[in-house]
């Protein structure tokens, strides 16, 4: 939550003096993100979380402990999970799923800011959201 804010909620240049994730402060203060632990290798908790979705959150973060994925291996999952997403594997096509590597260079538009995590835990993060709520919201 903190990063979001000191990261993703604050106006940058490079788009426009709007911040990276317009929606993100309203999220978290009107609570629909909602944080969930994976502690073990298996991906269970992240397939029920697709096909189970909750539409009273907006975003679904899954705090990944057990990642052993080099950076490469981690990416191509999440591009290969969004295309059976696409074919109805979780019949549930409306779907949108990407990670974060602990090992992924910055994003080039989110400001370089110091930040230290208020733990030493290395972990990888998961988002899941509504495709249809994201295409709406890039329309905007």
């Amino acid at each position: 939550m903190e990063w979001s804010s000191v990261a993703l909620e604050v106006p940058n240049e490079d788009f426009n003096g709007l911040p990276p994730c317009p929606y993100a402060k309203q999220a978290w203060l009107d609570e629909k993100v909602a944080i969930l632990f994976k502690y073990e290798d298996s991906y269970q908790c992240l397939y029920s979380t697709i096909s189970q979705f909750d539409d009273k959150f907006d975003l679904v973060i899954i705090v990944d402990l057990a990642n052993d994925k080099e950076p490469e291996a981690f990416h191509n999952y999440w591009e290969a999970l969004n295309l059976f997403i696409a074919e109805g594997v979780f019949i549930d096509k409306d779907m949108w799923v990407m990670g974060f590597h602990p090992d992924d260079e910055p994003s080039d538009f989110v400001e370089e800011i110091v930040f230290e995590t208020k733990n030493c835990t290395t972990y990888a993060l998961n988002f899941m959201q509504r495709l249809s709520k994201l295409e709406e919201e890039a329309k905007k």
